[in-house]
């Protein structure tokens, strides 16, 4: 495939060359800006699944504190 800039082959599948912008995108700890890991998907999961269990505490009567921050959504409702 050619580069639509010039007449240069691309690289990695995309639509331009490697002299004007054509990279590898990189994912998880390989990306340049990782740092913490604090929003990979798997920690987003984990999180969610904790608030999910602390509500339901908080319906059964087991913890009286409620937590700060954005409300999941269970069956497109907030809680």
């Amino acid at each position: 495939m050619q580069c639509k800039y010039c007449e240069k082959n691309t690289v990695f599948n995309t639509a331009v060359c490697d002299r004007h912008g054509g990279h590898k995108i990189r994912y998880g700890k390989d990306a340049p800006h990782f740092k913490t890991g604090q929003y990979t998907q798997e920690a987003m999961e984990t999180r969610r699944r904790l608030r999910l269990l602390h509500h339901l505490g908080n319906l059964g009567g087991f913890i009286k504190r409620k937590l700060r921050g954005r409300k999941i959504l269970i069956n497109g409702e907030k809680i």
